[in-house]
Parts: structure tokens; sequence; C-alpha cells
């Protein structure tokens, strides 16, 4: 985000939703309950300082939210959520998209994998992340999927400890 702050800016322009995932990408089964709330706190600041706005929502590195294999993967999301107020947003399907396979092999790991409900993962990645976006709602008019936000246009959870959402305000994560 320190580097392309336009594009975060654009994204929340777009109307999607910005979400902490960590300052460093550690694997928070690995991390202490303090590097933890560091990490976030420190992504938290740096999507005010960008955005103005503030987040609740978060999704962990790696494979911690699709495929924990142990019970210390799922510790940080215990702590994120209770204690930190958090909003834990799962994945459902990752086609691998950070490896950039091509917009036609995404797309098809996508359409086999979907189903009602699926939460997709897709990294910004420039012209390649448009072809693909762009083809994927393409691909969906007239059929039983849609591509939408996780809360509709201008509409965020941004007060921590609450279940509504209401208008996006510039408000600080505490």
């Amino acid at each position: 985000m320190e580097q392309y702050p336009r594009i975060v800016q654009r994204i929340v322009a777009e109307g999607h939703e910005i979400g902490n995932h960590t300052y460093t990408h550690q694997n928070l089964s690995e991390a202490s309950s303090q590097q933890i709330r560091l990490e976030l706190n420190a992504t938290q600041r740096l999507i005010e300082s960008i955005t103005g706005l503030s987040t609740t929502l978060f999704r962990p590195p790696y494979n911690a939210d699709s495929r924990p294999s142990d019970i210390q993967e799922l510790r940080p999301l215990k702590l994120i959520q209770d204690e930190l107020d958090y909003l834990i947003v799962l994945e459902g399907i990752d086609p691998e998209d950070w490896g950039r396979p091509g917009a036609d092999v995404i797309f098809q790991r996508v359409k086999q994998l979907r189903h009602m409900g699926s939460t997709i993962l897709l990294h910004d990645a420039g012209e390649t992340a448009r072809r693909r976006s762009k083809r994927s709602r393409k691909s969906s008019t007239g059929s039983n999927s849609a591509a939408t936000t996780l809360f509709p246009s201008g509409i965020s959870c941004t007060s921590p400890g609450t279940t509504s959402c209401r208008q996006s305000k510039r408000m600080p994560h505490r």
C-alpha cells in the first residue's frame, strides 16, 4: 500500500472494500499476540492515512482461512476477532492468480470451483487483473452467478464491535 497509494484510493473510489491483511504478510500462526496486534495496527493506520477510512475487515495471509492444518493457525483468528474486533473474511476459492497463470486459466479455475456464496480471492496485478475481472463479470451475465462486494456501495462496517453497517465515515479504529 505504501508503494501504490493511488491504487488503494482507486479501489475505495470504485466502491470496493479495503480489509486488513497484515503489514508484512507474516504467517500469524508463528507470531506472538503482540506481533499480531502490531501487524494489524500498522496496517490499520496505513489504510486510514491513505483513504481516510477505517476497516473492520480482516483476511489472514496464507491458508489459515481456507485450509488450516492445525489449531495454531486458528489461534490468531480468535484473537483478531474477539480482542481486536475485526470481522474475519474467509476465502472459498483461491485460483492461485498470484502465480500469474494467465487470465484464461484463472477464469477456468474460478468457474470450476464456484458455487453459491463463494468468496473468490483475487490479487490486484495490473492489466491481467482487469482482464480477468471483466471476463468474470461478462460470463456471469445471464447465469446463476453475479459478482458483488461484501457490502452495498457506500456502506461499510466502520465501527468495531458492531454487527451493523453504516455509511462510510472518517473514523479511526481503536
